[in-house]
């Protein structure tokens, strides 16, 4: 991988806090706007990072301001940094425009982890797409047959 290819991700952190490190931390799944308007639009976020409208970088810094900085003013695409460059420039401008109605949050979860009282962090949560259920309700047994064969192949 050269020094600017990137990977595509698969959600975003929606607070600025340290992930939890404990072993076996189970995560609750959320519906975003069961947990309020930031973070439904950090769902839309995410959506609209799959349909390639906004940079990875730039979709993080805007939902790290959808989720904490509320008291803001989004249509001003006033976005909290410490700093200036074109991946900043990108969430204003995208932040300034976004416009979630008519959006669709229920393929999308906030995995929700536990407060860690032992190490002294707090939850760490991330926006997430989960799979449709009546698609793995349609993936599940291809799965399955495709193990079998293995298994068979393995028998014989």
């Amino acid at each position: 991988m050269g020094v600017y290819d990137y990977e595509a991700i698969s959600g975003f952190c929606v607070e600025n806090a340290y992930a939890t490190s404990a072993n076996g931390v189970v995560y609750e799944l959320l519906d975003p706007s069961d947990m309020g308007t930031g973070y439904l639009e950090a769902a839309y976020i995410l959506y609209q990072y799959e349909l390639g409208n906004i940079s990875a970088q730039a979709g993080q810094l805007a939902v790290w301001e959808v989720a904490m900085d509320t008291g803001d003013d989004l249509t001003t695409g006033l976005l909290y940094a410490t700093f200036s460059n074109s991946y900043v420039t990108e969430a204003n401008n995208f932040l300034s425009s976004m416009d979630t109605i008519g959006f669709d949050d229920s393929g999308y979860r906030i995995a929700h982890s536990p407060v860690d009282s032992q190490a002294g962090v707090d939850p760490q949560d991330y926006v997430i797409h989960v799979p449709d259920a009546s698609i793995m309700l349609l993936l599940g047994p291809a799965f399955l047959f495709l193990g079998m064969l293995g298994r068979r192949r393995k028998k014989v």
